[in-house]
């Protein structure tokens, strides 16, 4: 268990099985529900034969068996919780289903939570167990990716005679929305909007708005602060898009669903050039960026130094044991413990110390 760590499918793609196994080591991976949809969703990817696509569902799936993550619960599932006063908004950790709390032996509290269907579901496609269930799904999926035409929805804005303002910087679109956000008369809009695009329940509704409407009709920002930084990541894409400082990709909508779990890690890794630009602006002083290409390195890296201890072999990576990053120069993951769980290296570094100086006394002339 280590820092929590948001990766994406082409990251999961380019790890090898054994950096997954060093990463599930090192790290608690928190996985967005968005993850299995995009791997059903290559059976119907490019134009390969339905069995290459299958063979490709199940290697990727497959790679579920080397590592342990948390399925974070959904984005709107969190979004209304957020507008009923129930917020998370970076908590830099996995929300996950309710959990039971049970008594064990000792006099201490064990916690029991049930598997999510979506491990359950990698656990069939990696034997190429696939339904009708779960082809209607990726059709589905594909559908609504190939649907998603910001350059459409844009234009249609445009012959509408609506201006919209053309932003010099990535920046200046977060500055001035989140002016926008903010102005009093916009509020009512703003959760209106909210309850209409999410589907919200009526009875939900009226409580929500009460609610609202009881602690002064405040903010959206300063009411449901999770709900708000998902307004603030939609109005910032469009208007980074109409501005040409983002990509106009159709999957661009799901590289955004990654981001809107952003509050729930300390490190979000990715290759995606989507994410490069967007991800920075959006992370507080306590998180991180990391490319996948240097979380591999970094992988790679400690299993290479892990690899010339004579008492280290392959089962360390997959028993329950504790294995902590070696201080490695330029270590990334080295680096995060440090940042994120500095409690710990510090007893490591005390406990490297203590063994440096037993070998002085043994040699003395060292």
């Amino acid at each position: 268990m280590g820092p929590v760590i948001i990766i994406d499918k082409n990251v999961l793609h380019m790890l090898s099985f054994e950096e997954l196994r060093m990463l599930d080591k090192l790290y608690l991976i928190n996985m967005p529900d968005i993850m299995p949809l995009e791997i059903i969703s290559d059976l119907f990817k490019d134009n390969k034969s339905e069995d290459l696509n299958t063979k490709e569902v199940v290697k990727i799936a497959s790679k579920f068996s080397y590592i342990h993550p948390r399925i974070n619960v959904d984005h709107i599932s969190l979004i209304i919780s957020s507008l009923l006063g129930d917020d998370y908004m970076n908590v830099y950790k996995p929300v996950l289903k309710s959990s039971k709390i049970f008594p064990v032996d000792n006099g201490g509290y064990g916690v029991l939570i049930d598997e999510h269907p979506d491990n359950l579901r990698m656990q069939r496609w990696a034997k190429g167990d696939i339904t009708e269930q779960d082809i209607d799904l990726a059709k589905e999926w594909r559908k609504m990716i190939k649907n998603n035409n910001i350059s459409e929805v844009l234009k249609e804005v445009r012959d509408k005679g609506v201006m919209c303002t053309k932003f010099q910087s990535i920046s200046d679109v977060i500055t001035e929305m989140n002016s926008f956000l903010c102005i009093s008369q916009l509020q009512e809009f703003l959760i209106e909007n909210l309850i209409l695009s999410l589907s919200i329940q009526r009875e939900i509704q009226i409580k929500i708005k009460n609610n609202w409407r009881n602690i002064g009709k405040k903010l959206l920002r300063e009411f449901a602060p999770y709900a708000y930084f998902n307004t603030l990541l939609d109005v910032t894409y469009a208007f980074c898009a109409n501005s040409h400082l983002c990509g106009l990709k159709k999957t661009d909508l799901c590289d955004l669903l990654y981001m809107r779990y952003l509050p729930f890690s300390n490190i979000f890794c990715s290759n995606d050039k989507f994410h490069k630009e967007l991800v920075p602006h959006f992370l507080t002083e306590k998180q991180t960026f990391v490319t996948g290409d240097d979380l591999k390195m970094d992988l790679s890296n400690t299993i290479d130094y892990y690899k010339t201890k004579p008492d280290f072999n392959q089962a360390h990576l997959t028993d329950f044991s504790m294995l902590q990053p070696p201080r490695l120069d330029g270590s990334f993951t080295y680096k995060m413990w440090r940042k994120y769980l500095p409690n710990m290296c510090n007893k490591l570094d005390d406990f490297l110390y203590e063994i440096r100086e037993s070998q002085k006394y043994q040699n003395p002339s060292s």
